[in-house]
């Protein structure tokens, strides 16, 4: 197989952004690759031939859905030897961006989620000619407090198979040592391979498809990538510093932001910069696609996830600024930093979606950004519903990998782990496919917030007020917000009728936060609120004392009396909180399940009919108890940080901190000295078996079967909801 193509180095025009399918830039400059030859060499190495089948047996494994269709087709790559001629003049002395995006792995749960989907970031690299091998070498000057000790890393050696004063052809037939040590320990790989090499012209664009085997027999698949930083950065903005020092903005918001050393007129220090994709000029867009496994009658859901952030950029600039296309294209490759993906797993066992970006650090303009989404995000609700217990928890192993993964000796940054168990609710029983879907919306809203370059912001749910109809669930999206609270961040579904996508509130911190990062906060006024915010960092820290309010998944203004609402949720038959009604309520709402009576005519669908009450009797009380964002267990366990020492300026005006330490205190009191539910629920709960009797009488099986049987059978369904309660 041989593909010769004359090629040359582009630049993207002013304005133009450096994400996929925008205007193509014109050729400027001389060619960077002359030709790429790639050869199947597949039989002279059997061993990586078996490890590329074993690893496109289980990537198709984990593409199957669990509704029995057919697993989406996954075939072995090809084993690649390939001669790629550069042009010296157009590599040498330049600077580019090397990437080594993870496409898909084995690594993770055995039976259930697997890392993968990974976008690392980018490296400054240069190439020079060393003896008879062509080296690419990361150049991180950023890294360093010092500007003349800026030691190198070898990312890529070639030998090299010819040369002239004008060309030199190279030989790529391993994946970048760095990639050895991606996982944590540097390990000796058993086998690399290559399985594919592809240039493409428009940007100068050189995509490599690796593969390592490590020693325990996991296999990993990469994206390298390398090309010219100004195909990236042509006609970008200056950078945004996350640094209140230099950026006054930096102080009122939470942009998603790398650290590096910078030259300034006081000397060199070290400072942050913000990531963002370069500002798409009027009537282009920032492009997102899916994989294609994704079942088509998920597509409106996901393009309303993507373009729900048009709302803000209609409002305020008159156009849209991001665009779903649809289906990834045939032939690109997950990890090509000419797109932003979506990738869709139909793993059921997966509780977690993750976004990650690639950017220039000295920049933080970003070329692409890979979101995970599983197929459990749209039957996590229905499952639990069915079964009253949670069963995605397969996440330790996946967790401790991501921990570990590593890009050039330094951490791989996941900017999100959107946890699945957190977001159920009792709104998924009524139409769970409904429910499930409005979800998987909100979810990928949230995700493509990180991917604009928002941060996380906890405090956002403090605008929420419970006792106020029209106020809204937070003052952002990029809270861990309670989902029965959030439901309505997109006003309808999308139906043929109604294709926009992108109705629905406008969250006054994402307005805000989007002006700042695309339109230099131009849209901001000085009477606009000044909203609170805090991140991660800020929610895990306890340096210096703890921020009380700073707590992921709570709601309300103040936490302290969500939490005691959250209680009288379990103990008062009457109580509410927003949409949520009480246990006792919920509980007898779950008769609704039984279904008609009619249907019933034997003792078999009699027991089946007892076991499904059962267990929807057991999820309602698991929910308000222990499972999800608004259990009982949930708020107690995020509250405990108001009884810790408080960081100084951290409590909101008008707050009295030993009325907060009170509360919290009491109701930690209150619930460890339960030793039942209360009378008052119990009572109500008691008064639905007489519903349950009623409902047993009209069955035909009723009317055939003998007094005792009757007797016992009614006492059983009776019992059903207030032993699932007390146990």
């Amino acid at each position: 197989m041989r593909a010769v193509v004359s090629m040359a180095v582009l630049s993207l025009a002013t304005g133009i952004s450096g994400c996929s399918k925008l205007a193509p830039p014109e050729a400027t400059e001389s060619p960077v690759v002359l030709s790429v030859d790639n050869r199947d060499v597949s039989a002279s190495n059997r061993a990586a031939a078996a490890a590329s089948l074993r690893m496109a047996k289980e990537k198709a494994k984990r593409l199957a859905i669990s509704d029995g269709t057919r697993a989406f087709a996954a075939t072995a790559s090809p084993i690649l030897q390939s001669t790629v001629t550069f042009d010296k003049a157009a590599i040498l002395g330049k600077v580019f961006l090397f990437g080594a995006d993870l496409q898909y792995s084995s690594i993770g749960e055995d039976d259930g989620m697997m890392l993968q989907s990974l976008a690392v970031g980018h490296a400054t690299a240069k190439f020079q000619i060393l003896g008879e091998r062509l080296q690419l070498l990361a150049e991180e000057k950023y890294m360093f407090e010092s500007n003349i000790n800026i030691p190198l890393r070898l990312i890529h050696e070639w030998p090299i198979t010819h040369q002239t004063s004008d060309h030199v052809t190279v030989e790529i037939t391993k994946a970048s040592p760095i990639l050895a040590s991606f996982f944590g320990e540097e390990k000796s790989p058993r086998v690399e391979w290559v399985r594919s090499v592809e240039f493409a012209a428009t940007g100068n664009y050189l995509l490599i498809e690796t593969s390592i085997e490590f020693p325990d027999g996991k296999v990993a698949e990469f994206m390298e990538s390398v090309f010219p930083r100004e195909t990236l950065i042509a006609g970008a903005p200056k950078p945004i510093l996350d640094d209140a020092r230099f950026e006054p903005l930096a102080a009122r918001f939470g942009f998603i932001s790398d650290k590096i050393w910078m030259d300034f007129p006081t000397g060199r220090m070290q400072s942050a910069t913000v990531n963002r994709f370069n500002p798409p000029a009027v009537g282009q867009t920032i492009d997102w696609y899916v994989t294609s496994n994704i079942p088509k009658e998920y597509l409106p859901s996901v393009r309303d996830g993507v373009e729900g952030w048009n709302r803000y950029s209609q409002k305020m600039w008159n156009r849209d600024f991001v665009r779903f296309r649809g289906i990834l294209p045939a032939g690109v490759k997950i990890g090509d930093p000419r797109y932003n993906v979506i990738n869709w797993d139909s793993v059921t066992g997966a509780d977690s979606a993750y976004e990650s970006q690639a950017a220039d650090r000295e920049t933080g303009i970003q070329s692409h950004s890979l979101i995970y989404l599983p197929y459990s995000w749209v039957r996590i609700g229905k499952e639990f519903w069915e079964r009253g217990q949670v069963t995605q928890d397969r996440t330790a192993a996946l967790k401790s990998a991501l921990e570990k993964a590593e890009f050039l000796g330094r951490k791989v940054d996941i900017n999100c782990f959107h946890v699945g168990e957190m977001a159920i609710t009792p709104l998924m029983r009524k139409d769970p496919e409904v429910y499930a879907k409005e979800l998987l919306k909100g979810v990928l809203f949230h995700e493509v917030g990180h991917a604009l370059g928002l941060g996380h912001n906890f405090k956002g749910s403090l605008d929420w007020d419970p006792d106020d109809s029209t106020s809204l669930f937070a003052s952002t999206v990029m809270d861990y917000n309670q989902y029965q609270m959030e439901y309505g961040a997109f006003t309808a579904l999308t139906t043929e009728a109604n294709t926009s996508g992108a109705a629905g509130p406008l969250l006054e911190y994402d307005r805000q936060i989007l002006s700042a990062l695309y339109n230099q906060g131009a849209d901001i006024s000085s009477t606009d609120r000044l909203l609170p915010y805090c991140g991660d960092a800020a929610a895990d820290s306890k340096a210096g004392g703890v921020d009380p309010f700073c707590i992921r998944y709570d709601a309300g203004k103040d936490p302290s009396v969500q939490l005691v609402k959250t209680l009288a949720l379990v103990q008062d038959p009457t109580a509410t909180l927003g949409r949520t009604k009480s246990l006792a309520q919920s509980l007898e709402e779950t008769l609704e399940s039984l279904g008609d009576p009619a249907e019933v005519k034997s003792e078999l669908e009699l027991s089946l009919m007892g076991a499904k009450l059962q267990a929807r009797s057991l999820a309602v009380v698991q929910y308000y108890l222990s499972s999800g964002s608004q259990s009982l267990v949930a708020s107690l366990s995020q509250n405990l940080r108001m009884l810790a020492v408080y960081r100084n300026g951290t409590l909101p005006i008008g707050i009295d901190p030993m009325d907060v330490r009170t509360r919290v205190a009491a109701t930690m009191d209150t619930v460890m000295d339960l030793e039942g539910i209360s009378s008052a629920t119990r009572k109500s709960v008691e008064l639905t078996g007489d519903r349950v009797g009623e409902w047993l009488t009209k069955t035909p099986w009723y009317a055939t079967a003998n007094v005792s049987t009757r007797e016992l059978r009614e006492k059983d369904f009776r019992a059903i909801q207030l032993a699932v309660l007390t146990a």
